[in-house]
């Protein structure tokens, strides 16, 4: 290969390199691998500084082909700042299509020690597209040997529509047994006084009250229900709940649909056995 094809080549490496850099850490913020992104994106700079400054000192090296190296360093920094913009136009596109989450900036508040992150299961309901369970956090004590107590923070992707009240329902999983050997009811079991209450970044909390329902609970497992329940339909929740039998054995499935609940997904929050 002649010597000028070789210097040519070398020129050139550099500046694909930089491009190519800067796509592939485009292509990161896109699907949200950032740290990648900024990885590529720094060493993409750094071969832009060693790619201009090798353009300067060729330059410098005498008159011999010098229209032509002036030429092609115009086209090495065409290539950079097209890396460039490309990157920066990624990262405006992430930021309109999925702003950064607030939650990192202003976290929600989280129960006392112990705390275990719950396994969450969304349930968005067809009618409030882009509402659902996010995360909860929670916390356990077992105060005797057949009690506990339960404090429980989450947070919600969107503010509560019109209209409607947030509320915690509990429910019993039926494949788990208490320490007597009882299985979960699968019913449901709400109390007005527990509507639960937003701020502006969708986090809630509840403080620490008993759990279970009854003493002697412990083994099962809980799904802790977020729901909504429309303000107008109060009265038909307060009927339910109105009756010995409806306060203590909770309510099904079809109970809550008469009066207008939607779920909007749960926390698994499993109990220590005896």
């Amino acid at each position: 290969m002649p010597m000028g094809s070789s210097g040519n080549a070398r020129g050139w490496a550099l500046p694909l390199a930089v491009l190519t850099s800067f796509v592939l850490a485009a292509v990161a913020v896109l699907f949200n691998l950032e740290v990648m992104s900024w990885v590529a994106a720094g060493f993409g700079a750094v071969l832009g500084v060693v790619a201009l400054f090798k353009r300067e000192t060729s330059a410098e090296e005498g008159p011999v082909g010098s229209g032509s190296r002036l030429s092609a360093g115009w086209v090495q920094k065409a290539l950079i700042v097209g890396g460039v913009l490309i990157f920066g136009a990624a990262v405006a596109l992430r930021i309109i299509v999925n702003p950064v989450s607030s939650e990192a900036a202003t976290p929600c508040a989280e129960p006392s020690d112990p705390i275990t992150r719950a396994k969450v299961t969304s349930t968005p309901p067809a009618a409030h597209p882009g509402l659902e369970l996010k995360s909860a956090l929670y916390s356990i004590k077992y105060n005797r040997a057949d009690s506990m107590t339960l404090e429980i923070s989450g947070q919600i992707t969107t503010q509560v529509p019109d209209g409607q009240l947030l509320y915690p329902f509990k429910r019993a999983e039926p494949g788990t047994r208490d320490h007597k050997g009882n299985p979960g009811s699968g019913r449901f079991f709400w109390g007005r006084d527990a509507e639960i209450t937003l701020d502006q970044n969708g986090c809630w909390y509840q403080q620490r009250s008993n759990f279970g329902g009854y003493s002697g609970a412990r083994g099962l497992t809980f799904y802790y229900y977020v729901g909504l329940v429309p303000r107008a339909q109060l009265s038909c929740m307060d009927r339910l709940v109105s009756t010995k039998a409806g306060k203590e054995h909770g309510q099904d499935t079809d109970d809550l649909t008469r009066c207008g609940v939607t779920m909007l997904g749960y926390a698994h929050i499993p109990t220590d056995p005896l």
